[in-house]
């Protein structure tokens, strides 16, 4: 069924998804690192599994019986409440909210995003989403670049603080759950697709359902190593970064400016990119332009260990994130297309929401471990990322092959689990 209302709704969608978004993160990572330092991100990342974890264990148990574009009304809800309780809380003096606004800021996108991205996986089938995944990253990479524009805007021209830039969003997370709720109704059971039922004695949909699915292909647990091997590694570049930003720009609101023009630089890079998605994978095909990915990023990685200043952590963070909000997320994201309703939802929770964020604890434990042996320094982190970027090309190398087997690669990317082919 050809409807161009669903696409273009769902690219205002991942418009706002990631213009609120951009204006979250550099002020939280801003607020934080100049409350604690950017040493103390480490421990930070330690406390984001369990906020992932138990936002899973909820997030499958509603995604396999909720509509989802009224699931991802209800996260935006819910994080509009918490991020006003935590600034209400920092602002009474509780300086420990700036841990919890952090791990607020890195858990709630992935429950957003990812409520996205099943949705489209759910509608859409390889033919349209060649074309259409990386003009949906296009458009969260337009509205992220309007949203750190905007906070830039707010603080130089307007006179606002840090904090009242994180006030806003408590808005604009209310505007996105009104517009998901209108795209709902408007979308009708295009917007609702029903998984199969469930076998007599089957837990229906929490986090267990999503670990057991994982099982069911292989194409799933190599997703999983994928994933969390590639946030491992763009979680070092990060770290770099922050540690740079810390010594030159000791003012937060500064601080707060800077990472605003790193990330806008990361949106109008990934829209290049995501402009770009359909034509390079018609004219290189899916499989070569998946395996290009970690060569990139290993070029911006081998840069900044030799020249660990301010601009090789830029270009390594930018190259590291441009690449993630593009080319890999469009081809990840068709990896899931040939899979069922919850292979794509539960067992997609579990890979894009509880690895995704779970990698953070990885990288700080990689952080720890690195200093215990005395090899803390930029060499030491600068290896590991190389390590991780052959990870990464093994893992690619073994999902592509599961893929195939699943059936991906045929005309309409493999079985259509009842859904329409949408654009």
């Amino acid at each position: 069924m050809h409807r161009p209302g669903l696409s273009l709704g769902l690219g205002l969608l991942a418009f706002l998804i990631l213009f609120h978004y951009e204006i979250a993160r550099p002020a939280v990572e801003a607020t934080f690192t100049a409350d604690y330092g950017y040493e103390a991100l480490r421990w930070a990342w330690l406390i984001v599994p369990a906020g992932v974890f138990a936002g899973v264990a909820v997030f499958n148990r509603f995604a396999a019986q909720v509509p989802l574009l009224k699931l991802l009304a209800a996260a935006a809800v819910a994080s509009a409440a918490l991020l006003a309780a935590l600034l209400l809380a920092r602002g009474g003096g509780l300086r420990v909210a700036s841990y919890g606004l952090y791990v607020f800021k890195d858990v709630h996108i992935v429950f957003l995003v990812e409520a996205f991205w099943m949705l489209a996986n759910a509608v859409f089938q390889q033919g349209a989403a060649t074309w259409l995944y990386g003009l949906f990253c296009a458009a969260g990479s337009v509205g992220g670049f309007a949203g750190a524009s905007v906070s830039t805007w707010l603080i130089q021209a307007q006179g606002f603080t840090t904090d009242g830039v994180l006030w806003t969003l408590v808005g604009v997370l209310g505007v996105v759950a009104a517009y998901a709720l209108v795209l709902n109704r408007g979308l009708g059971d295009v917007a609702r697709p029903a998984p199969p039922k469930a076998a007599a004695g089957t837990p229906k949909g929490d986090w267990r359902d999503g670990f057991r699915v994982l099982g069911e292909q292989k194409v799933l647990a190599w997703l999983l190593v994928l994933v969390v091997a590639t946030q491992l590694l763009i979680n070092l570049v990060d770290y770099q970064l922050n540690g740079v930003v810390e010594a030159a720009f000791p003012a937060r609101d500064d601080r707060t400016v800077a990472m605003n023009e790193v990330y806008r630089w990361i949106s109008v890079g990934a829209l290049a990119m995501q402009v770009l998605t359909g034509p390079l994978l018609k004219a290189l095909k899916f499989s070569p332009t998946f395996l290009m990915l970690p060569f990139l990023v290993g070029g911006a990685t081998v840069a900044l260990l030799v020249m660990p200043r301010f601009l090789t952590a830029a270009v390594a963070k930018v190259t590291t994130k441009v690449v993630d909000y593009s080319l890999f997320r469009a081809t990840k994201e068709i990896l899931y297309l040939p899979l069922g309703y919850a292979q794509k939802t539960q067992g997609k929770a579990v890979i894009d929401i509880l690895g995704y964020r779970s990698a953070k604890a990885g990288a700080a434990a990689i952080l720890f471990g690195l200093g215990a042996l005395g090899v803390g320094g930029g060499i030491g982190v600068g290896t590991a990322c190389l390590v991780l970027v052959a990870v990464w090309i093994a893992a690619a190398l073994a999902a592509l092959r599961a893929w195939k087997a699943a059936g991906g690669d045929g005309p309409a990317g493999g079985a259509r689990d009842g859904a329409s082919e949408a654009a």
